[in-house]
């Protein structure tokens, strides 16, 4: 449902530019698509509830939980750090902090984590999809804060 912003900008300027006959209006379809985002994420923050695939029963990840710890960054949202702590029942966990967000990242099915994200305007439920180089090295990760954001490896 997310439109690029930067792609409908130059599709707009384009038409403009290249006199073309109006097929499609890029800048509407745009504030409208990121309202209904915002909104849908509101509404989502208000009941502690997100947009969560349906899961596929065990399938653990696909590293070590060791290789997704690290330091991420987004141009927008600055640094997010990943880190292995211990839960209260002795197993090892992922931790994510990230704004004023700190969860734990519960394994979900593949390289796809859950996340709770709380502070004092948001409860919401949302996932945290890891991505993995040619190399066999973790070294991204996408999770919806109030719309889609990469954080790529820092380390």
């Amino acid at each position: 449902m997310y439109s690029d912003p930067g792609t409908n900008i130059f599709q707009h300027v384009a038409d403009e530019l290249l006199d073309l006959p109006r097929t499609h209006t890029w800048l509407p379809d745009m504030a409208l698509n990121a309202a209904v985002a915002s909104y849908e994420a509101r509404a989502h923050s208000r009941n502690g509830t997100g947009v969560v695939p349906e899961r596929i029963p065990n399938q653990p990840p696909t590293h070590p939980l060791q290789d997704y710890v690290g330091v991420y960054s987004h141009p927008v949202y600055g640094d997010a750090s990943i880190t292995l702590e211990k839960s209260q029942d002795g197993k090892e966990t992922l931790a994510l902090e990230v704004i004023s967000f700190r969860s734990t990242l519960e394994p979900y099915h593949f390289d796809v984590f859950t996340a709770q994200l709380e502070d004092v305007t948001t409860n919401m439920k949302t996932i945290a999809t890891f991505h993995t180089a040619a190399e066999n090295r973790v070294d991204s990760f996408v999770i919806n804060i109030s719309l889609p954001a990469e954080f790529k490896r820092k380390d």
